[in-house]
């Protein structure tokens, strides 16, 4: 007699992975069956590493070559990739994998898209007691993604905060709607469509988790439920490997999240491998990086450039976004007098620039740029808030001048940060809508970065600053990569960090700290 199912079993977890990460793989996969109840655990994997992933998986895990899901997947990629593109096919067949698995899963059943380098830390329900599935939030606010979207589906951001969480639970039938719904939209076979909306010219272009989410928020917005549960994303910079879990030292670091996730691109707790590689440095600044670390308060941008503008010989920053030099500004209090470096600020929008110069006035060690930078020359729409309904935006505090900080060549951005800011009091609640309404836009000049940036040799270290709103990784394809700067920084308040930091380690930086504002450097560190 078959045994009855807990309330908040689902059908299956499906996850796909490589062997180079078997390492973590092994740690996620003793915790899944403890922590999700499910009544099939699946992985998907190359042929060829079946062998492997069988003997280094529990007995609950069902391990499925990628075979049986992959027939011309890869050839259905480079048709559709442009020859000047370089896709990158491996990160776009797993998420396709996942999506045509969701074609076995009953109509009536739950099954769970779990990425195979997240641990689960304590027991988690997809299925909410009244019947609707639970879905985690991130702050991610990835263009690309909703533009691929806007051209598959014609469906726009449902809600307020991001599906890409590393997990989502999804009915059978809504899979067959989906496909449904795009046959007939687009009518050709849906995993064609699927492929044929992405720009392959973007490093990421697509989302599954964005994308199914927006389908079932837009059909079938009663049937789910988001929770505030915290995750963690950078679980490698908070405890290092995966393997640590389950000790007792990593156990305080990890309290409170739900789950952690072990990408690879994040940097192991750079402060250990600092200390163990015998770099430049006292022992002592050395073991208080590391006890931060360890209390999970690692160096963040501000003290990296306190050390970095105290650091002697010549320098430059080149910060890109610089808006009116005060409000928000990183660099402000270390550009208040000239020192050992010059500054190249560089900000499109004219009322801003206008109030850089005044700012900076009289300084010829500080150089403003009325421009945006980006790949290549062109011109581009910029989104923003008038400065005259900035100044009224504060609401019940705090009062941080914070409107006047937003600007992107994405509307959607924005109007995010707009809604995001509710918490400023009724009298802010009463006028969103204005507010919304009040977005405004004009055409702005774009100069390739490698126009503004200077030669290292006669600059000495430079040090690249980058506040954009999501155009981050346009700025960093402008770049001449053959005098790459010494050090980058990189404001992440929409959670993209994933793809710039794959961008900047393949051009051989590390992540060196901070989690809002990232700080990547190559191949040197201010003492």
């Amino acid at each position: 007699m078959p045994r009855a199912a807990a309330a908040d079993e689902v059908f299956a977890t499906i996850s796909v992975c490589h062997p180079r990460d078997i390492a973590t793989w092994e740690v996620v996969a003793r915790h899944m069956p403890r922590r999700i109840a499910a009544r099939h655990h699946r992985v998907i994997v190359p042929d060829d590493a079946v062998p492997l992933f069988r003997d280094r998986s529990p007995a609950a895990f069902d391990v499925i070559g990628e075979s049986r899901y992959a027939a011309g997947l890869a050839e259905l990629i480079a048709r559709h990739a442009p020859p000047d593109a370089t896709p990158r096919t491996g990160w776009y067949l797993q998420q396709f994998l996942k999506l045509r698995a969701l074609e076995d899963v009953p109509s009536d059943e739950v099954a769970v898209i779990w990425d195979a380098d997240t641990v689960p830390l304590r027991r988690l329900s997809f299925v909410a007691a009244d019947g609707r599935l639970v879905h985690w939030k991130s702050a991610e606010h990835h263009p690309p993604y909703f533009a691929a979207i806007e051209r598959l589906l014609g469906m726009p951001k449902a809600v307020d905060h991001s599906f890409v969480a590393q997990c989502l639970a999804v009915r059978g039938r809504w899979m067959r709607e989906f496909i449904a719904f795009v046959e007939r939209r687009h009518g050709r076979p849906w995993l064609e469509a699927v492929v044929a909306s992405i720009d392959f010219r973007e490093p990421s272009g697509f989302s599954e988790y964005e994308t199914l989410g927006t389908f079932v928020a837009c059909t079938h917005p009663q049937e789910m439920v988001a929770t505030n549960r915290p995750w963690l994303r950078p679980g490698r910079r908070r405890v290092g490997t995966a393997r640590n879990v389950d000790r007792a030292w990593a156990s305080p670091l990890l309290a409170g999240y739900d789950f952690a996730a072990f990408e690879s691109w994040d940097e192991p707790y750079a402060a250990w491998t600092s200390l163990l590689e015998g770099r430049v440095g006292s022992v002592a600044r050395r073991l208080r990086r590391l006890a931060r670390r360890l209390t999970g308060r690692p160096c963040d941008a501000e003290e990296f450039l306190a050390r970095w503008f105290a650091r002697p010989g010549l320098k430059t920053v080149v910060q890109v976004g610089a808006n009116d030099g005060e409000q928000n500004d990183p660099l402000r209090r270390f550009l208040v007098r000239p020192g050992n470096y010059t500054a190249i600020l560089v900000e499109p929008l004219p009322y801003y620039t206008a109030k850089l110069r005044n700012l900076y006035r009289g300084r010829s060690d500080v150089t403003i740029v009325e421009a945006a930078l980006g790949a290549e020359p062109s011109s581009r729409r910029l989104h923003f808030i008038p400065p005259e309904i900035a100044d009224e935006m504060d609401g019940d505090g705090p009062a941080n001048r914070w409107a006047h900080g937003q600007g992107s060549f994405d509307r959607e951005v924005v109007a995010h940060w707009i809604r995001a800011n509710t918490f400023r009091g009724e009298s802010y609640r009463r006028r969103l809508s204005a507010y919304l309404d009040a977005i405004a836009s004009v055409e702005v000049p774009v100069r390739p970065a490698v126009d503004v940036m200077p030669a290292a040799a006669a600059a000495g270290d430079v040090l690249l600053v980058i506040d954009v709103q999501g155009a981050e990784l346009d700025v960093l394809r402008g770049v001449d990569w053959s005098r790459p700067p010494r050090a980058i920084v990189v404001e992440d308040d929409l959670g993209r960090g994933a793809a710039v930091a794959e961008f900047l380690l393949d051009r051989g930086y590390r992540h060196e700290c901070g989690d809002h504002d990232k700080v990547f450097v190559r191949a040197w560190r201010p003492a």
